[in-house]
């Protein structure tokens, strides 16, 4: 990757007249907005700024108050290519591409408490410009606990190892931990399902992370043509660093029991995942992780689009065809019998 000049100041003075015109009007000028689609590429914020920087010394020149959206677009991505690297340009028109689809994208993230998966999955939100963020385990607990409940959103995460904890007759196995929490995780199955129906039946992107979600509980493909989902699961690669996170996270000391409990279960989420062919990021990095994730995201968008025209796309376009004909003749034939 090339470097960048960190010494440029971040902005340039910009007529404040100036606006941005698409097919469907003209807004003001936002560099916040323009910088967010930055960073959907998985740029560096600093480099991101940059890119920005550049951009608006090209415009401080600009004699028109309105310049197209499709120039800016153009500029932008030679200004990537040439300062970072030509990945990062398409991953940008990617995504630029994908405003334009109808189809929303959901980022599900899975895995146990002390992962970091609600600061990454902010951090993923805000390069996205994704608005809606939900907490799974804090849907469930309010679901299942109601609304006086509301306190802390890890309690129904923690609910299952309370349970083994507190009770000394039950026998801590693997075996046992992960049956007693797949029972948690079954009462989110429905938590998760209603999320994804919402969000595409809303048409919002969203991401969704949970504790008690997990790979494989819900079947994506009755959303097939409707949604791009994208699944990852964050784990970290010990139990020491597990433990680590988890007394910084909670405030208090995480009993070695607790902690043999979520390392079960992490051990459960990492074999569904391979199972479901789901990525596993060790969160040891939080930026790394968040270019792995944004990388990911980027390819598997990529993937999508390029298996558009495929055979099972055009199986659906058929059926909606047929579909279309059958109301066609069942009202002409109804039309027909009347005037007879």
């Amino acid at each position: 990757m090339k470097k960048h000049d960190k010494t440029l100041p971040l902005w340039t003075d910009l007529p404040v007249a100036l606006r941005v015109r698409s097919t469907h009007g003209t807004v003001p000028y936002s560099r916040e907005i323009l910088l967010r689609s930055i960073l959907s590429s998985g740029m560096e914020p600093d480099q991101a700024a940059a890119v920005v920087h550049q951009l608006e010394k090209h415009f401080t020149s600009y004699n028109k108050k309105t310049v197209p959206s499709r120039l800016i677009r153009n500029i932008v991505h030679r200004i990537i290519s040439n300062t970072a690297s030509p990945e990062f340009a398409e991953r940008y028109l990617l995504w630029q591409k994908f405003k334009k689809d109808k189809r929303p994208f959901i980022l599900l993230l899975f895995g146990v408490p002390g992962t970091g998966k609600s600061a990454l999955a902010s951090s993923i939100a805000y390069r996205l410009g994704i608005q809606n963020v939900l907490n799974a385990d804090a849907i469930a607990n309010l679901l299942t606990k109601g609304i006086d409940s509301y306190k802390k959103v890890s309690d129904y995460a923690f609910e299952f190892l309370k349970q083994v904890k507190e009770n000394k007759d039950f026998p801590a196995s693997e075996e046992n931990i992960v049956s007693l929490f797949k029972e948690y995780a079954e009462q989110s199955a429905d938590v998760l399902y209603a999320a994804i129906r919402g969000a595409v039946y809303h048409g919002i992107n969203t991401i969704i992370h949970g504790s008690t979600i997990t790979p494989g509980m819900v079947d994506i493909r009755r959303f097939h043509g409707k949604v791009v989902i994208v699944s990852v699961t964050i784990a970290l690669p010990g139990k020491n660093e597990l433990k680590r996170r988890l007394d910084i996270g909670s405030g208090n000391k995480v009993s070695v029991k607790e902690v043999n409990a979520l390392w079960t279960i992490q051990k459960f989420l990492t074999f569904r995942s391979t199972q479901s062919r789901i990525p596993v990021i060790q969160n040891l990095s939080f930026d790394a992780s968040i270019a792995k994730i944004m990388q990911f995201c980027s390819s598997n968008l990529k993937n999508r689009f390029s298996k558009s025209g495929s055979i099972e796309d055009t199986i659906d376009a058929l059926r909606m065809i047929l579909a279309d004909v059958h109301a066609a003749l069942s009202k002409h034939k109804s039309e027909h019998s009347v005037t007879d």
